[in-house]
């Protein structure tokens, strides 16, 4: 048990190493960056407790900036024509929001109008070069059927509001999309929409490991640098309250099939209450 321990220890030690070696290095050229003084930049609150982050520079054009958001950092590319366009979902609520560039400028982003009533939000957050899939079986819907809620079946605001307004049972979507490509953090969100008239319901929640899929290969499955993954879970309550946990998926033995059960396993997350 010590050797396991020591192994998720040095693995979990590698995973934030490699995932923030994108953030860290530019966070390390800050100091000799070209200053940009064209920057313009706007914040512009969205329906379900998003954001939406505009950049418009022609000086930063090709650019990595970051989007620091709490204690989290999302590296994004500045595009060609001197634009940059995020929707970012407040899973953290009100924490700080800024965008750092390259330079050492941080420039605040006001997230006034952000309306965190009557919604509940689960993140799942890590920096391994991976994928993870955040699951919602809304109500006890069998995987693959109306009701399960994932990246391949994300579900949509317009369906989300429509129920929450409608006197029926109250639902989500996948609010924030990561596939683990790309530099830096990673996230997916899952945001349910509460009715104020229900009583009862829950949705389960669960992680899936999907890059290691059905039967692992090595480097994610056995004693490999990807086998075990830790993942952050934020839980934003209705009306701004947080809750925070670590989660970490275990290591699998390679070239063997995973159980269903065992790869959807519900007890890795703990039910969300569709209460309204």
């Amino acid at each position: 048990q010590a050797e396991e321990e020591a192994a998720r220890q040095r693995a979990a030690a590698q995973q934030r190493e490699a995932g923030n070696a994108a953030a860290g290095q530019l966070a390390g050229r800050m100091a000799g960056g070209t200053a940009c003084r064209d920057v313009e930049l706007k914040g512009t609150p969205q329906p379900a407790a998003r954001i939406e982050i505009k950049v418009v520079s022609k000086c930063l054009a090709g650019r990595s900036v970051i989007i620091a958001y709490g204690n989290y950092e999302f590296v994004r590319k500045v595009g060609a024509d001197g634009t940059m366009t995020m929707l970012l979902d407040m899973f953290e609520a009100n924490a700080p929001l800024a965008l750092k560039l390259d330079d050492g400028t941080t420039m605040n982003i006001d997230t006034t109008g952000v309306d965190y009533s009557g919604i509940s939000k689960v993140a799942v957050l890590w920096t391994a070069p991976v994928n993870l899939d955040l699951h919602a079986h809304e109500y006890l819907a069998p995987r693959g059927t109306p009701g399960h809620v994932w990246s391949k079946a994300p579900g949509s605001l317009e369906n989300a509001l429509q129920a929450a307004g409608s006197g029926k049972r109250a639902r989500g979507f996948i609010s924030m999309d990561d596939n683990g490509k790309g530099p830096g953090l990673h996230a997916e969100v899952y945001t349910f929409l509460h009715n104020p008239a229900q009583r009862n319901g829950a949705i389960t929640l669960l992680i899936d490991y999907e890059t290691r899929g059905d039967v692992p290969e090595p480097p994610y499955c056995g004693d490999g640098e990807l086998a075990q993954i830790e993942a952050h879970v934020m839980r934003l309550r209705p009306g701004g309250g947080l809750e925070k946990e670590t989660v970490r998926l275990g290591p699998a033995p390679c070239g063997q099939k995973i159980p269903e059960a065992q790869r959807f396993n519900s007890d890795t997350l703990s039910d969300l209450v569709a209460k309204g």
